[in-house]
């Protein structure tokens, strides 16, 4: 549909912990690749963009279930995109 809007998502601030409690930390994608840096105090780590469900919302791709975990996506960033080229996957539309 020409209405249609397609967004990049861009960055996810963490929370870790409990409801009253936790730690705060962010998932940025590198600009032009398929990495997403974790950006966590002083530590900084590299995933691909293929285990970003499993990260942010404890997504099990071996039998399609999410595990309980104390992590879970808290804020997502998105760059509003027009008129270019994309590929569904999993009902999300990703940027190519």
């Amino acid at each position: 549909n020409n209405n249609d809007f397609i967004y990049d998502l861009k960055s996810i601030i963490m929370h870790s912990g409990e409801a009253d409690k936790g730690h705060y930390y962010s998932l940025i994608k590198e600009m032009n690749s398929n990495s997403i840096n974790i950006f966590n105090d002083t530590n900084v780590n590299r995933i691909i963009l293929s285990k970003l469900k499993t990260e942010a919302f404890g997504f099990n791709e071996t039998d399609n279930s999410f595990l309980f975990n104390n992590q879970s996506a808290y804020m997502l960033f998105y760059h509003k995109i027009n008129n270019v080229f994309c590929e569904e996957f999993d009902n999300i539309k990703l940027i190519i």
